[in-house]
């Protein structure tokens, strides 16, 4: 999809509104959002996907559901890691969204004999050991052949309890809620680290539930296209512009993203020159003042 209109010279105008109430209202929508954490750079970043959307989609009428629906679908696309790492973007709250998936437990019933149908045993099993069949259940039953790897190692006892504790803290994480409230009383939250209450919260509330808390205040919302070092990374805008190529999004295809990347770029040179310009001009309103009180 192309369009005629330039990537270089970026309106302000209704840059306040699309910031401020647009962008952040469609955050908003998507299930496990983490809105609270948006900055400016990151709300620039919205701006620049949301006219990229209305450029390329060509439609006038691009709204709040739309861009909700792009950022829903961004998330799914590349989801992001738990905890949070150098390549998460922090759309939404990882930790929420991995406890909503039950483990599956490998089932070894369908594996039985040919002749009596009685359960076939693990083919790396000590005085058993089968490369054939170790090489047909890594490809069609991987789970059951994770864990038949796992037992040969290690006691079934230790397994159990392993998944035990997983699963507690699966549950755990579940219970838990996190908010744009909690963000602002977090012990951890860039910016007003403070370790005598960081101790105190681990102590009440104990170390999943700090966890949690830890990664959300020190991870910020990172869009990938953003031209900004902290935010910007190629691999995923890459990935992102990869997976609209194969399905695009209301006519948008990976397009989308390179071109939300060049506007980003202009939006930020124009802020840049408009706060210099604002500044400039209370530095000029400054010295007129300064000279008529010394007349």
């Amino acid at each position: 999809m192309k369009t005629d209109r330039p990537i270089g010279s970026q309106d302000l105008t209704s840059y306040e509104h699309q910031s401020k109430q647009l962008f952040p209202k469609a955050r908003a929508g998507v299930e496990f959002n983490r809105s609270d954490q948006l900055d400016d750079v990151s709300r620039r970043g919205g701006v620049g996907l949301f006219r990229s959307l209305s450029d390329l989609s060509g439609r006038e009428n691009i709204g709040i559901a739309d861009l909700e629906a792009l950022l829903t679908r961004i998330a799914e696309t590349v989801p992001d890691s738990w905890p949070y790492n150098d390549r998460s973007m922090g759309l939404v709250q990882s930790w929420k969204v991995s406890a909503q998936k039950a483990p599956v437990t490998p089932n070894a019933d369908r594996w039985k004999s040919p002749v009596d149908a009685s359960p076939l045993g693990s083919p790396w099993a000590e005085g058993q050991i089968d490369r054939v069949g170790q090489a047909v259940l890594i490809a069609s039953d991987p789970k059951l052949a994770e864990l038949y790897m796992d037992l040969a190692k290690r006691s079934p006892f230790e397994i159990v309890r392993e998944r035990e504790e997983r699963e507690a803290v699966r549950k755990k994480l579940l219970s838990i809620s996190y908010d744009t409230k909690n963000h602002g009383n977090n012990p951890w939250a860039l910016g007003r680290e403070d370790h005598e209450a960081q101790a105190a919260f681990v102590a009440e509330y104990g170390s999943v539930e700090a966890g949690v808390w830890r990664e959300e205040g020190r991870q910020k919302v990172r869009l990938p296209w953003s031209s900004n070092v902290d935010s910007q990374n190629r691999t995923i805008n890459g990935n992102l512009a990869a997976g609209f190529d194969r399905v695009p999004f209301l006519g948008c295809d990976g397009e989308l993203f390179r071109r939300a990347a060049g506007i980003d770029s202009a939006l930020a040179k124009a802020l840049h020159d408009a706060a210099a310009d604002r500044a400039a001009r209370a530095s000029e309103e400054a010295q007129r003042l300064a000279l008529a009180a010394r007349r």
